[in-house]
């Protein structure tokens, strides 16, 4: 895979569990990490920061979950208001066969 072109959009499905780290070519300061756990395996919760947007803290009504975990999270590319950008949220819990877009 080459990567994300400017203005493209990308699902990507996990269906191996463990801890998959991501990272922009262009801003390396831009990381995260993926963590795809089966739902018997992750003790911790969930926080949404908006629709799909799933980080550790507490869960929403609006994220499609199964055994409590998302299935689907949306990352998006942002501003830090210092003149580069970060990835939001940049770290995302989802169980196996979830998405990441």
């Amino acid at each position: 895979w080459n990567g994300i072109q400017p203005g493209e959009n990308v699902n990507y499905t996990f269906y191996t569990r463990g801890d998959v780290p991501y990272f922009c070519w262009f801003h390396m300061s831009m990381n995260g990490v993926v963590k795809v756990v089966l739902p018997h395996e992750y003790s911790g919760s969930l926080m949404t920061t908006g629709a799909g947007d799933t980080t550790e803290g507490s869960t929403s009504a609006d994220v499609v979950t199964t055994g409590g975990l998302p299935m689907l999270v949306d990352v998006v590319m942002k501003s830090d208001g210092v003149g580069g950008f970060q990835f939001s949220p940049p770290n995302v819990v989802v169980a196996v066969g979830g998405t990441v877009r």
